[in-house]
């Protein structure tokens, strides 16, 4: 769930919701080049366009996953989401814990995989 860097700066991050969230983009990604490159859609009246911006967005988010977590680099705290990353003093930051995403799985599941994959890292800041 976390490693240090040799520079002392600390990285946390869920893995199994990385891993999950990584694999549903992946899927997508790789149903939207299937689709464009399915010989029997050549005849669709959808323009290529929407594959261009589909794949660039999977691809983007794709490219972003090894940079997600919480990174605590000495006096600051920053958070890195898919999309932006926030910064925070570190004396502002009251905990850091593992919390379940209610998005991923249901409340009754009972799979190992989806309950490992329900943890991400958050942060309180007071």
């Amino acid at each position: 769930m976390d490693g240090v860097a040799p520079s002392g700066r600390l990285l946390l991050r869920g893995t199994g919701y990385l891993a999950l969230v990584v694999g549903i983009l992946a899927s997508f990604l790789i149903a939207g080049v299937m689709g464009f490159l399915d010989p029997e859609m050549d005849a669709s009246s959808d323009p290529d366009w929407m594959f261009w911006v589909w794949s660039a967005a999977n691809a983007g988010l794709l490219a972003r996953a090894p940079f997600v977590g919480l990174l605590i680099d000495g006096d600051k705290v920053v958070r890195r989401g898919w999309v932006r990353n926030w910064t925070y003093r570190a004396e502002d930051v009251v905990t850091v814990r593992s919390r379940p995403v209610p998005e991923v799985g249901g409340a009754g599941s009972t799979a190992r995989r989806v309950k490992a994959a329900r943890d991400a890292v958050g942060l309180t800041v007071g």
